[in-house]
């Protein structure tokens, strides 16, 4: 009997036309999407891609367009390095061991970001009165009448006004530097530049009132405790009278000799405490009213010279790839539905 080789038989498969994207392996495994799938399904929504893509720049364009121009005015300051001074008199105490906590590290940078867009600085700035001149016309009111702000009261409108305003205010700190840097947006140059020069005298208002707060709350300590220490030197000079009246020849016992250097040594260390106390008194008052500033502004508010750009081309690219990615979101739909469809026939 003749032995028959096997043969090995090759089965092909005889596929006609585009492969189904529906179509499952027979191993089950799901069929990843190539570029040339994704070519040829925007190939064939052409229209709704591009018609997407268009559509949503063409509306970004417009609104950029008919949003009014807006004028950015910059300035920035530094507190003073004198600001944070110690208090005198605790370091004064401090050389005969006394500790008083009157300290003062002085306010950080993020106070001053915190302090510039607080209602502090805010309603002063929405309640003032503005004037000025541009492009020939001729404005006046507050920040509720210039925007137009509404409410159904004067609270409300005022409200509505900070919340606007806060909105149009940038502050950042660089501690590298030390600066703390503002900027102020709105439709007309002549009001950045007030706002923003308003904002600079606020703060040092704000700073002027909290330095000479402090320094009559200090000047009140001093004083009360100035009295304790003139009643305390009093004291220890009286107890050195009264030793050497009843010990008019201390000099030859040991032991009297002693007890009169620690009287004299009280009496000295009172005495000092008192002049140090009246010293810090005496800088409390001058403290208390003055006046100079307490920060320096580095870089003053300048009126913008052109408003700021709209970036409209690069809006308009991104509001295109936008565009083009919802269109293409809609021709996946579209696919979906359409072999959806062809399975049900």
């Amino acid at each position: 009997m003749d032995s028959a080789e096997p043969r090995l038989i090759r089965q092909t498969d005889d596929q006609s036309g585009p492969p189904d994207l529906d179509q499952q392996p027979a191993d089950g495994r799901e069929v990843e999407p190539s570029l040339a799938d994704l070519v040829n399904l925007i190939r064939r929504n052409l229209r709704l891609v591009g018609g997407a893509a268009i559509a949503v720049c063409s509306c970004v364009v417009v609104i950029v367009l008919l949003l009014p121009r807006t004028y950015l005015a910059s300035a920035s300051l530094t507190p003073q390095s004198g600001e944070g001074r110690t208090s005198r008199l605790a370091s004064y105490a401090a050389q005969f061991g006394l500790n008083f906590p009157l300290g003062d590290t002085g306010p950080t940078l993020g106070f001053y970001v915190d302090l510039l867009k607080s209602r502090e600085i805010l309603r002063p700035l929405v309640e003032a009165r503005y004037e000025f001149m541009m492009d020939g016309k001729h404005y006046a009111g507050t920040i509720m009448d210039l925007y137009q702000v509404r409410g159904r009261t004067e609270a409300l409108r005022q409200d509505a006004a900070m919340k606007r305003l806060k909105a149009a205010i940038e502050v950042s700190a660089d501690p590298a530097s030390g600066l703390v840097k503002l900027s102020v947006r709105s439709r007309w140059a002549p009001l950045s530049k007030r706002i923003a020069e308003s904002m600079l005298e606020l703060v040092n208002d704000f700073n002027l009132r909290r330095r000479q707060g402090q320094a009559s709350a200090e000047r009140r300590f001093v004083e009360s405790r100035l009295e304790e220490a003139k009643a305390e030197l009093d004291s220890a000079a009286k107890r050195l009278q009264i030793f050497l009246e009843r010990n008019r020849d201390y000099r030859n016992s040991p032991l009297l000799v002693f007890q009169y250097d620690g009287f004299s040594r009280e009496l000295s260390m009172r005495q000092q405490l008192y002049t140090s106390i009246s010293q810090a008194y005496e800088q409390a008052r001058i403290d208390e009213v003055r006046n100079t500033p307490v920060i320096t502004t580095v870089e003053r508010p300048e009126l913008p010279a052109k408003p700021e750009s709209r970036h409209l081309v690069l809006k308009g690219l991104v509001a295109l790839l936008i565009g083009a990615l919802v269109g293409l979101s809609g021709a996946f739909g579209r696919e979906i539905r359409a072999g959806h469809k062809a399975k049900e026939f």
